[in-house]
């Protein structure tokens, strides 16, 4: 539709183009001129259909009046049809003879004479049109978009299409005036959720700012994002670039950029303009502070919030910042520590009455040429005494339009009264989308997750939307979610890889989210538990004591439902990559962000521990933190890796594991990041991967059952001196002679065997084939072991969860044997105990010091008696601890100083003199006394040495003794 319908005679095609001209340089885009190529009758179409049709919607109409018009029998049809309609008649005198050719039609109509002084009727058909137009007339009609949006906002490029909040609109408008005369800064658009805040501001109040450039110079709304700077940035660049000018370097300190708004205002040729930063929703900034929320995270929010407080509160008329947010918000707002509500005005936008719902209806459907039914309006606007009733009906007429009247140019009342009238019209279209028959019950139970993503408890109880990334949601029913989004109930927005409810007047109506919701209140009242405690825990200024009680409770949470720590993941990630903050900040972060399993989960903890290496040496207590951090870390990432690797094969990717050194006078450690290469599980009972060459040493997970695995580590084929030199401190005589060994690769599992693991293959039934020795669990819900957790209140004080990740103890020689045959016969690869030589082999790991740190040992370095002096000495623990708590040595393998002992597959020999030179177990028929390697978390240094060895009766079961199992290449026994 075109505002401005332009009446002439072919004849007179000159005249009127000089018109058209004049009008597109007032501003008055939305004109009709039959022979324009872009808006005029396009080629193929019936013009006298097209002509009648714009001037059938056409708000004025301007009729170059001459002879050639007179005689013009479609030029005087084209009055007639005009003052029939009632459009308002603008007669212009054009023909140069000295009688006035007006028609009869016109005669009662004042002209303007364009005969002897054009610019005088120009200045009067300037004030001709200002009286019969609105400003809104100026704007052009936007083709191919629909009358009616939806669920979805009024934009600018629909202002022609807005109405029904035409005096608030002024109003807004007035308000700003009067904030600008007074030197205010701040207008804060106050209203309901559903009131058509938005809608308003963008459709409404910018498009008229606009008709005034030398008082406002407004920039393009923009909603917060995941980086509210990146947005603002773009939407000044925009500005620049309108100006035909590269877009700068956008500033983030309030003086710079003062002067970048200075310097646009200058660029414009507007001096004197007032810059409007137009900001949509602001309580995305306030809510969900501390909690991850489509990318977003409450540090970015809370940096935006004060930038923008000094931007205002240096004001000098140069900038004015108009926002709209949910009154609901207002408190959070005017307690925010930017401190703006000082200098902000408000203005509350109230319910619609049943009149201005008619204009919503009537005014699109008359701009746009739809044909509604007599009484269809009056039926819909009657209806509209409902809680949501704007976005309902936003939504109903959207609808229609799109199944109705996009086709048939008209609407009805049965066509409407099918769609389930105003107040069922949203949950019928939900409804239609998740018919019965097209969904399965596991699409059905993903669509649960995914909406109760969508949605949050707001501090009154009420429910309202939550924007999410489409990684948070199951893929399962992501074909479903597109298909809410094709019909706008879900907005994909522009923010890459989010989803959010079109508006929240969906959870307030649709049944089948209520009834979710009702099923699954306490879950989203624990997030918003969630969400307070990461406000507590993310913010630096909050004392220590009570960042450190909130990072417990999170743990507390985590041990009941370890998924309700996914929203936190944002907040976390922020803790895990703050230097400044404590170190044991920072491990219970990591131990929670592993706990959590969420979407970014894994790519933090890389991202930690490829980050923050102590690669130079560092203070042994500065650095004993630093591993315990980096140590929990790894631990973590393994166990994402392999829940996400057992079942499917893990990914394309290596396993991060800290080593350390330390220096001879116990006083600085160094460390580096071992990078094992994944590799895929083996598809058949056959041998396991073959080994690489030295160099190229890679790991793999073998699953025991869903969520526990054994990982493999690939120790390379080598040689070593085996045994102890002499000049070594504090040897054992049974150590030697220090001997040459030359050994095939082999696969060691990188720890000692865990509870978990123990469980696992304790409780297997044996399939038609297997054959099982001893039992090994007689009691399914314990294993045999001493130490099997702590209190919970010591588990949150230390920040450990994984208490069944502590070494399997009291277990025999031959238990382990059996332990071994479960798993050689259901994986159909060989597993057994190491050699002596291979274990000592893998300990030492290319080293030929006492241990594998170095020359001497700390409890930083692994759990063991520290009360006995070999180092710098300390406390003992007595107890195990979870495996992998301490650095790897050069190989990735943990635990090999300390923690337990570990049996081996040879008999006991009183020196090394006769042993086998190629690292097979050395076994004595006539002895049945097994070995014993590496030391346990109540022995002394000494006894933890990489050749420190000792003898078992193979039926012993003691709290100190575990194992670690291997598996070996084809060919190998």
């Amino acid at each position: 539709m075109s505002a401005i319908f332009i009446s002439h005679s072919s004849k007179d095609n000159a005249w009127a183009k000089r018109i058209a001209t004049w009008l597109e340089e007032q501003g008055y885009g939305s004109l009709f001129l039959d022979f324009d190529p872009e808006a005029g009758i396009v080629g193929g179409r019936q013009w006298r259909t097209t002509l009648y049709q714009k001037l059938r919607l056409s708000r004025a109409v301007i009729a170059l009046c001459s002879q050639n018009f007179v005689a013009s029998e479609w030029c005087l049809s084209e009055v007639a049809i005009a003052t029939d309609q009632g459009k308002a008649l603008i007669p212009l005198q054009i023909h140069p003879a000295s009688e006035l050719p007006i028609p009869k039609l016109l005669q009662h109509i004042q002209a303007i004479d364009f005969r002897t002084n054009p610019e005088l009727g120009f200045q009067r058909l300037a004030q001709g049109l200002a009286t019969c137009l609105e400003w809104k007339d100026k704007l052009p009609l936007a083709p191919d978009r629909p009358p009616y949006p939806g669920l979805k906002a009024f934009q600018e490029i629909d202002a022609p299409l807005f109405f029904g909040r035409d005096r608030e609109s002024e109003e807004v408008v007035e308000r700003l005036r009067s904030l600008r005369r007074r030197g205010g800064s701040l207008l804060l658009v106050l209203g309901a959720s559903g009131s058509g805040k938005s809608s308003l501001v963008r459709a409404g109040v910018v498009p008229q700012l606009r008709q005034d450039p030398a008082t406002w110079l407004v920039l393009e709304p923009f909603r917060p994002g995941a980086e509210s700077f990146e947005e603002l940035e773009d939407v000044l660049a925009a500005a620049f670039e309108r100006l035909g000018e590269s877009p700068p370097e956008v500033p983030r300190s309030v003086e710079s950029f003062r002067r970048l708004l200075r310097q646009l205002r200058r660029r414009s040729g507007r001096r004197e303009a007032t810059v409007v930063i137009v900001i949509d929703q602001l309580e995305e900034l306030l809510a969900d502070r501390g909690a991850s929320e489509g990318g977003r995270n409450a540090g970015d929010a809370d940096q935006f919030l004060t930038f923008l407080g000094g931007l205002l509160r240096h004001d000098e008329g140069l900038v004015l910042v108009m926002a709209t947010l949910r009154s609901d918000f207002l408190g959070a707002f005017q307690l925010h520590p930017a401190d703006l509500s000082g200098p902000a005005d408000q203005y509350l936008l109230g319910p619609m009455r049943e009149k201005n719902f008619l204009q919503v209806i009537e005014g699109p459907a008359r701009r746009v040429g739809l044909d509604l039914e007599p009484g269809l309006s009056q039926r819909m606007a009657a209806e509209t005494n409902t809680g949501d009733a704007l976005p309902l009906l936003a939504y109903t007429l959207w609808d229609l339009w799109e199944k109705h009247g996009k086709e048939d140019g008209d609407l009805t009342e049965a066509e409407y009264l099918t769609h389930g009238g105003l107040k069922h019209a949203v949950q019928r279209a939900a409804d239609r989308v998740l018919a019965p028959e097209r969904r399965t019950e596991e699409e059905l139970d993903a669509l649960r997750a995914a909406f109760l993503q969508l949605a949050r408890l707001n501090d009154e109880g009420g429910v309202t939307r939550r924007t999410a990334l489409w990684s948070e949601v199951p893929p399962a029913c992501h074909p479903v979610l597109r298909e809410f989004v094709q019909d706008r109930l879900l907005v994909s927005g522009k923010q890459e890889g989010t989803i959010e409810v079109a508006h929240e007047a969906l959870l307030r109506t649709w049944p089948r989210f209520q009834e979710w919701l009702q099923d699954s209140r306490m879950e989203l009242e624990q997030r918003r538990r969630v969400k307070r405690l990461c406000e507590d825990v993310e913010s630096p200024q909050t004392p220590v004591k009570v960042r450190l009680d909130a990072l417990r409770s999170l743990q507390s949470l985590a041990e009941d439902d370890p998924s309700a720590l996914q929203t936190a993941e944002e907040t976390l990630s922020v803790v895990l990559f703050d230097a400044d903050r404590l170190p044991q900040e920072r491990r219970m972060a990591a131990r929670l962000m592993g706990t959590s399993g969420g979407a970014m989960a894994e790519q933090a903890l890389r991202g930690l521990l490829n980050g923050e290496q102590l690669r130079e040496q560092a203070d042994r207590e500065l650095a004993g933190e630093k591993l315990k951090m980096l140590t929990t870390a790894a631990t973590d990432l393994l166990h994402l890796q392999q829940r996400r690797g057992t079942s499917h094969g893990p990914p394309d990717c290596t396993l991060l594991v800290p080593s350390a050194t330390l220096e001879a006078d116990g006083l600085a450690v160094s460390t580096r990041l071992v990078r094992l290469k994944l590799g895929p599980i083996p598809r058949e009972a056959s041998s396991p991967p073959p080994l690489r060459p030295e160099g190229a040493q890679g790991a793999w997970f073998e699953e025991l059952t869903p969520g526990v695995a054994l990982t493999l580590v690939e120790i390379p084929a080598g040689n070593f001196q085996m045994g102890s030199a002499e000049n070594e401190s504090k040897l054992y005589d049974h150590e030697g002679p220090l001997h040459l060994v030359r050994l095939e690769g082999f696969f060691m599992s990188q720890t000692p065997i865990t509870q978990a693991q123990w469980r696992a293959v304790a409780l297997w039934q044996p399939r038609e084939g297997e054959s099982w020795g001893r039992e090994l669990n007689p009691d399914p819900y314990r294993d045999p072991s001493t130490f099997q957790g702590v209190e919970k209140e010591t588990r949150l004080l230390e920040g450990e969860l994984n208490t069944d990740q502590r070494p399997v103890e009291q277990v025999s020689w031959h238990e382990v044997m059996d332990f071994c045959s479960r798993l050689s016969q259901r994986t159909g690869r060989t597993y057994t105990l190491p050699s002596e030589a291979q274990w000592e082999y893998a300990c030492r790991a290319g080293t030929t010091t006492p241990f594998l740190f170095g020359e001497t040992i700390t409890i930083d370095l692994a759990n063991y008696d520290g009360r006995f002096v070999y180092g710098d000495g300390g406390p003992c623990r007595e107890q195990t601890t979870p495996v992998g708590s301490f650095p790897a040595n050069a190989w990735g393998l943990q635990d090999m100083h300390g923690n337990v002992w570990e049996w081996c597959l040879d008999h006991w020999h009183d020196s090394y003199e006769g042993a086998p030179e190629d690292g097979s177990a050395w076994l004595n028929p006539e002895d049945d006394t097994r070995l014993l390697r590496g030391g346990s978390w109540e022995n002394k240094p000494r006894d933890c040495r990489s050749a420190s060895r000792c003898r078992g009766r193979p039926g012993d079961h003691v709290n100190c003794v575990g194992f670690r199992v291997c598996c070996l290449p084809p060919g190998h026994s």
